[in-house]
């Protein structure tokens, strides 16, 4: 029970990450004043999407995958399991939104199910099961 709420919890906060990564209009009311006191008024570039970095941070999963599994499988205690799933917890944490950030700019569509920040649009439950698969 506790890990299909903690599973729906994070679903709902991606998706409503999904909404404001992808649909910079709706933040730019708010967003406006604080980038003028930054930047004396200045106006905003737009997001870019990245699908190099995006590539990039999914080989780099791979490869943090592979290791964790091996660790864990090795692992001879649960005190030796929980290291490896609270080391597997950190690299999601810190990757995660670095690979939100590599959709910036990517159009929203309805219907989108692109699979590369920038190619095509993406609408906001692919955009997290995309994130979250890879």
């Amino acid at each position: 029970m506790r890990r299909v709420v903690t599973v729906t919890v994070v679903a709902a906060v991606l998706t409503a990450a999904a909404l404001l990564w992808l649909q910079p209009a709706l933040i730019a009311d708010w967003r406006r004043p604080l980038a003028a006191a930054a930047r004396d008024d200045a106006p905003l570039a737009p997001p870019m999407p990245d699908p190099q970095a995006y590539q990039a941070l999914r080989e780099s999963l791979a490869s943090w995958r592979e290791s964790l599994a091996a660790r864990h499988a090795a692992a001879a205690t649960a005190a030796a399991r929980a290291e490896v799933l609270g080391d597997a917890r950190l690299v999601l944490e810190s990757t995660l939104p670095a690979m939100m950030r590599c959709w910036l700019g990517t159009p929203w569509d309805f219907d989108g199910t692109s699979a590369i920040p920038g190619e095509g649009g993406i609408a906001c439950g692919y955009f997290v099961s995309t994130v979250l698969r890879d």
